[in-house]
């Protein structure tokens, strides 16, 4: 091979590698059993590498979701007394206070359908579901019903959101439906402690781990139901409900938290219509859990606990590479893979 064949085969290499990097979203500065003004988002190539703070100059940031297209982010902070909602392009460039001025705590955002509409919680307790049109500069409310709601995970084909709404603060609540329109509908219809949700890729399953409630012999495990509405089904009976689970890209896996004690976690791996759970094999962390997986499928994005300290990390499920992403961070939690 000739040095300059030798060089434009190192070099299309290179360029590959970098084409298949994804990006990361996650939240760090952050202390194991406590919260703080310090938290930021950043965003870093799944590949490893040095982070992005999209926060900086704000306090307190929290949830970040990714457009899904991929081009933006959403996420909560903190810029003078209430916590807001920002949205900025990946690279943290044209960062916009999309609730300022509002005088209340807007929270947990999730981009619907496009890059352009973003659904929050509102209120000092997250008493409302909003709808922000970012090309309009236009929110309006979108629920009536007072309820204490957490995570809105959208819908695939942009026509509403999923979320958990409580009668209380904590402890049970139910699973709903809440479309752009504003029509609500309860999905789950028995009050239980109840998992962010998360939508199957075609759009008709939802899938929750849950606490508290019978379904198919277990009180505590994995279930799903049809979007359409009927009665769920248990698919696994180890679910962690204060952690999220994830359908793989083709939706034929689900990554959830499973723990057989509150105080340590692990991620497992299913079939969508249930089987014996695998667990993801990583050491030496425990209370691993918010899994993620990357637009092919191939990785899985988690946090794991070792010595009090959470990192970030990316798992081939294939040949079983484990990358941390917290090098230059230190720490994180909840990491988001972007869509594309």
């Amino acid at each position: 091979m000739t040095r300059a064949l030798f060089v434009t085969v190192i070099v299309t290499a290179l360029a590959a590698s970098v084409m298949h990097a994804t990006p990361v979203a996650y939240v760090t500065d952050i202390r194991v059993h406590s919260t703080s003004d310090g938290t930021k988002v950043v965003v870093v190539e799944d590949t490893g590498g040095d982070p992005i703070v999209v926060s900086e100059g704000l306090k307190a940031a929290l949830n970040p979701a990714w457009a899904p297209d991929g081009s933006r982010l959403a996420f909560q902070a903190i810029e003078d007394v209430y916590a807001d909602i920002f949205v900025c392009d990946r690279d943290g460039g044209n960062r916009v206070n999309i609730t300022a001025g509002s005088a209340t705590f807007d929270t947990m955002p999730q981009f619907v359908g496009d890059a352009d509409t973003v659904v929050y919680l509102s209120g000092p307790a997250r008493t409302q579901v909003m709808l922000a049109d970012l090309k309009t500069g236009s929110s309006r409310q979108l629920t009536q019903d007072a309820l204490f709601y957490k995570q809105p995970v959208a819908l695939p084909d942009g026509s509403g959101v999923i979320v958990t709404g409580l009668e209380k603060v904590r402890g049970a609540g139910d699973i709903y439906l809440v479309k752009l329109d504003g029509t609500v509908a309860n999905l789950t219809q028995a009050p239980a402690l109840y998992s962010r949700p998360t939508v199957s890729p075609d759009g008709k399953t939802v899938a929750f781990c849950y606490d508290r409630r019978d379904i198919g012999g277990a009180t505590r495990g994995v279930a799903s139901i049809p979007l359409a509405g009927g009665e769920p089904t248990l698919l696994a009976s180890d679910g962690y409900p204060l952690a999220v689970l994830a359908y793989s890209p083709d939706g034929s896996k689900i990554a959830y938290t499973s723990a057989s004690r509150y105080n340590t976690t692990w991620v497992n791996l299913i079939d969508a219509a249930g089987s014996e759970p695998q667990r993801l094999k990583v050491s030496p962390y425990h209370i691993i859990a918010w899994p993620s997986f990357s637009p092919d499928g191939s990785k899985l994005a988690y946090h794991g606990c070792y010595a009090a300290v959470f990192t970030v990390h990316v798992v081939d499920l294939a040949g079983g590479e484990d990358v941390n992403l917290c090098v230059a961070a230190k720490t994180g939690v909840r990491p988001v893979y972007a869509p594309r």
